[in-house]
């Protein structure tokens, strides 16, 4: 409300959450100008139409100070927050959201088959329309239901390996054979080995494993093996300095398979937790690390990234990079990230895995590395998670939670971050900010929220269009 008397300066109380309307207006008719010695609380001075589909999920937080000329803002404490927007899988009213067992579902791996999403894990089936559908473990999702894979072997610890037409199913079965193969209609074993398998991976148009040592009695069976079309050879033997050591990931890089894991030397060959094989001999690719383990390997723009608890002469890392010679850690985020999968779309790395933030650090599961910094996905999940998979620019995760931003999503759940892009770009464009690539980050700055603002409404006003957005609930003046 207008007040006269000497200017005084509005100050504005932090607000929890404070919505952000783009839209379109209309200036009414008895619309006048504010006198010069006026403060307003950021009150709207048209009518707002609401767009048909506004951008989602962009909200802003903070204190906002108020204007204290029509042309100027005094003061602006202000972050433009983009949420994106967590899809739901499907939800019905009286049976299982996504997977289920006794309890909520622990998807362990996903992968992406002949156009679908499949995920194992602890379950045992999955609500539909009709009822419940029994999942044995594995189960595909085709964007409207989920369904059977086949009938697969029951076991633990499962991963899967999609290969064109044929997917792959690693973990701990009875009896001691830790790969089935499906091949569209049916499941058959590969040979028998003693190991609890960590990771498949495809090289040189050959399978390649790699595990832990599944019993004492097979102790030397931990390492990386390879299928020769008629049983398992081992190709890398790991050790921890005098105990068993493990493979728990295998990525093709720059032409060689990249083995990572908890060792200390490979088939003879001394490494800190990584080794690439040519397809003859192992190689030490462990310059900048001097102690730790990875569990997960992801390429983004030709740059390989590791994840998992890496150590180097500054202390231990969630997350490093290789630079081509040694491997570098990133920018220390204010989060705990121990990552047990590494995934990226095309231009941001993400870690899913246990994610602990500050002040609370309750585990939401995922974060994302934009090139400069950390950031969290709106709310994450309520639980670890174990899985990522991207998927027409749409970021799939699973594990052990029951929620996903705050939706109902047991096991399984899907993040757009295509639709949250989209909607940044809008934004921008809709601001003409000059810098449009830092709305790629959870917040702008306050200098670019305040230039945004105060360009916005000079435009608008201009063009005889109302542009105020900030809602207030409190407004103190001070002298």
């Amino acid at each position: 409300m207008p007040q006269t008397g000497p200017r005084p300066v509005a100050r504005l109380a932090p607000l929890a959450l404070i919505l952000v309307t783009l839209a379109p207006a209309r200036v009414s008719s008895a619309q006048t100008a504010t006198p010069p010695d006026t403060v307003t609380a950021a009150t709207p001075t048209a009518e707002i139409t609401p767009p048909p589909q506004p951008p989602s999920g962009l909200v802003v937080t903070g204190a906002f100070a108020g204007y204290d000329s029509p042309d100027h803002v005094a003061a602006v404490g202000v972050g433009l927050i983009r949420a994106g927007r967590w899809i739901e899988l499907q939800s019905w009213s009286s049976h299982t959201h996504g997977l289920g067992r006794h309890g909520f579902a622990d998807v362990t791996s996903l992968a992406s088959y002949r156009g679908e999403i499949v995920a194992a894990g602890f379950f045992r089936y999955a609500g539909s329309p009709t009822g419940r559908v029994t999942l044995p473990g594995v189960a595909s999702w085709d964007r409207a239901a989920w369904h059977p894979v086949g009938s697969p072997p029951v076991g633990d610890d499962l991963g899967l390996l999609a290969d064109g037409d044929t997917l792959y199913l690693a973990g701990q079965f009875y009896p001691g054979n830790p790969v089935s193969r499906f091949d569209g209609s049916s499941w058959g074993w590969l040979g028998a080995l003693e190991i609890t398998p960590r990771t498949l991976a495809r090289f040189q148009g050959k399978l390649y494993l790699g595990g832990r040592a599944r019993t004492l009695e097979a102790a030397a069976n931990a390492g990386v093996h390879q299928w020769t079309g008629a049983a398992w050879e081992q190709v890398g033997s790991v050790r921890y300095d005098d105990n068993l050591g493990e493979v728990d990931a295998l990525f093709e890089y720059g032409g060689q398979l990249v083995a990572g894991g908890w060792f200390t030397s490979i088939s003879g060959v001394a490494a800190h937790g990584i080794a690439a094989w040519n397809g003859h001999s192992w190689t030490p690719m462990d310059v900048g690390i001097t102690d730790g383990g990875v569990l997960a390997f992801c390429e983004c723009n030709g740059t390989l990234y590791a994840g998992g608890g890496l150590r180097n002469a500054s202390g231990l890392h969630g997350v490093m990079r290789w630079n081509g010679e040694r491997w570098d850690p990133l920018i220390e985020s204010t989060a705990m990230i121990t990552p047990f999968a590494l995934g990226c779309d095309g231009t941001n790395v993400y870690a899913a895995g246990d994610v602990y933030y500050p002040p609370a650090f309750q585990n939401i599961g995922v974060a994302r590395w934009d090139g400069n910094s950390w950031a969290s996905l709106g709310s994450g999940t309520n639980e670890r998670v174990a899985a990522l998979l991207v998927d027409r620019g749409r970021l799939v995760l699973g594990g052990r939670f029951s929620v996903a931003g705050g939706k109902s999503s047991s096991g399984v759940a899907i993040y757009d971050a295509a639709r949250e892009r989209r909607d940044a770009s809008a934004l921008a464009s809709l601001l003409a900010l000059d810098d449009a690539s830092r709305f790629s980050v959870e917040e702008m700055s306050c200098a670019i929220a305040a230039r945004a603002l105060i360009a916005a409404a000079a435009r608008d006003r201009s063009a005889g269009r109302g542009f105020t957005y900030l809602i207030a609930d409190r407004l103190t003046d001070t002298a």
